[in-house]
């Protein structure tokens, strides 16, 4: 089993930070405002769940017009991903295993930790 270590790395200083602001006695949600964790409002994420959704919908659009001994080409990154039958659940399966592995641990480090540790 691959462990998200990039996850786990970048994820580091904000459970650090929220840990010595807790023994501090500080509440969750000023605690959590400060590292940019913040609720909005309900229609920006009903926003999001559509560009989401159109997004999706243009990159397996897109992965359609690649040619197959392209994808198979071992110097391509998604080659560990060439051997699955296409459909929309692989790409689905696919961009949220990306999403998990890569983007969350990036979005918690900087635009979470450092974008509200600077404000």
């Amino acid at each position: 089993m691959n462990m998200p270590l990039q996850l786990i790395l970048l994820s580091i200083p904000s459970v650090i930070y929220i840990a010595v602001q807790k023994r501090r006695e500080k509440k969750w949600g000023e605690v959590l405002g400060q590292i940019g964790w913040k609720r909005s409002k309900l229609k920006y994420y009903l926003w999001s769940i559509g560009v989401v959704i159109l997004v999706a919908t243009l990159g397996w659009l897109a992965l359609q017009l690649v040619p197959q001994d392209v994808l198979q080409d071992p110097n391509v990154s998604i080659s560990k991903y060439a051997d699955m039958v296409p459909s929309v659940a692989t790409f689905l399966l696919v961009w949220s295993r990306e999403a998990i592995y890569v983007a969350l641990g990036e979005e918690i480090f900087f635009r979470g930790f450092l974008g509200g540790w600077l404000t």
